[in-house]
């Protein structure tokens, strides 16, 4: 029985999202309808609320038939059917992170905010610290969720007619997965509103909290003095040895593993996985690159580059790379020139943008607001001495 189960929740999982989500509304409103006679809208709705654990309490099994199937579905429904459904929220949250970036792009462009500028440049950071607006990473990561805040509080104000402060306490006891229950949709066109609402609600405010704690770690780390912890860094990984010494790589992953980012257990399956990528590499492990032609390899054993035949060059089937594999380097230097170039100038970061100040310059440029003309509480403020501002 065990076996059969498990085999089940193997082949469920295996499954893409909609597939996924398919068989489990499908599964779900027909056993409801059996052993509880409700419809497919009230079960959809159940489902939904059920998947992720809102819980208001006003539809819930009364057979026992009923209920021991909702012992078991109840889980498969937290873990299956809502990791399912998460890609698809995510997807929406995406469109809506695209509107956060061009509308905080409109604000660089006309000097409301100061421009942005790619961090991870070394050069950038030279001559003194780094002085991030942190009010543009907490905003872009609170807009998502406040925006499907605004949408839920109007589904509860023109669906069900609550009034603004009804609308906006539903809202929130929903989004945070608290449902008291107290109020809850009635009308059908609310209820299939929530269906869809539910989710998207849930996964926006659980990514834009995760959002802002990365924010909150990044920044610790940021305004970390790592001299003054060097000691301690090397002696973690010196292990008895007192000439022991650290390259810049193993001085970032010390870093990475103080701050908990990652174990030894994970840094060890990473390396693992980067011998194997280079396998088929010349020379020692310590001296080998994953480049292109690495990539080319696992592309080629994970089935994703398949042989042209008449189709023309560049042509792509899903994330099927067509090459002429009949060629003496197996198709290699076509899939580089019309394949591989093209993605890597689509991922190309813009040319970064840093504005320099004097060190004992303050968040204002020049002693007005040039900066910033509205996020100057403590936005750049950090408590190093201030080289470059970067956004």
């Amino acid at each position: 029985m065990c076996k059969r189960l498990y085999g089940f929740l193997s082949w469920l999982a295996s499954f893409t999202a909609v597939n996924t989500l398919i068989i489990y509304f499908a599964v779900g409103a027909y056993a409801y309808n059996a052993l509880e006679g409700w419809d497919l809208e009230d079960a959809a709705y159940y489902l939904v609320i059920t998947m992720t654990t809102v819980g208001y309490g006003d539809f819930a099994p009364a057979t026992p038939e009923g209920r021991l199937f909702t012992c078991v579905y109840a889980l498969l429904g937290i873990t299956l059917g809502f990791r399912a459904l998460s890609p698809i929220a995510e997807a929406l949250l995406r469109s809506i992170d695209h509107a956060e970036q061009k509308t905080w792009n409109f604000l660089e462009r006309h000097g409301f905010v100061a421009p942005h500028a790619d961090m991870s440049s070394v050069e950038a950071l030279s001559g003194g610290a780094a002085n991030v607006n942190y009010c543009r990473h907490y905003c872009l990561a609170l807009i998502g969720p406040l925006f499907v805040m605004i949408v839920g509080v109007i589904l509860a104000r023109t669906l069900e007619a609550h009034s603004w402060v009804d609308s906006i306490y539903w809202t929130i006891v929903t989004m945070t997965t608290i449902g008291y229950g107290d109020i809850t949709p009635h009308t059908d066109a609310m209820k299939v509103a929530t269906v869809i609402f539910v989710p998207v609600a849930v996964v926006s405010l659980a990514n834009g909290i995760t959002r802002v704690q990365m924010t909150n770690l990044r920044r610790k780390i940021r305004e970390t003095d790592q001299a003054k912890i060097a000691d301690k860094l090397l002696l973690r990984e010196a292990n008895g040895n007192p000439d022991e010494t650290l390259t810049e790589a193993e001085f970032l992953v010390s870093v990475l593993k103080d701050n908990d980012i990652v174990d030894d257990l994970t840094l060890a399956i990473i390396r693992a996985e980067f011998r194997e990528l280079v396998s088929t590499g010349e020379g020692a492990f310590e001296t080998r690159v994953l480049d292109s032609r690495a990539v080319f390899r696992e592309l080629q054993a994970d089935g994703r580059i398949a042989h042209r035949g008449s189709e023309p060059l560049g042509t792509e089937i899903g994330n099927i790379a067509l090459v002429n594999t009949k060629a003496f380097d197996g198709g290699y230097k076509e899939w580089r020139q019309y394949h591989w170039e093209k993605q890597v100038a689509a991922h190309a970061r813009p040319k970064p943008t840093v504005i320099a100040t004097p060190a004992n310059s303050s968040s204002k440029v020049n002693g007005n607001m040039g900066a910033s003309r509205f996020c100057d509480l403590g936005c750049y403020r950090t408590d190093k001495p201030v080289r470059n501002e970067l956004v």
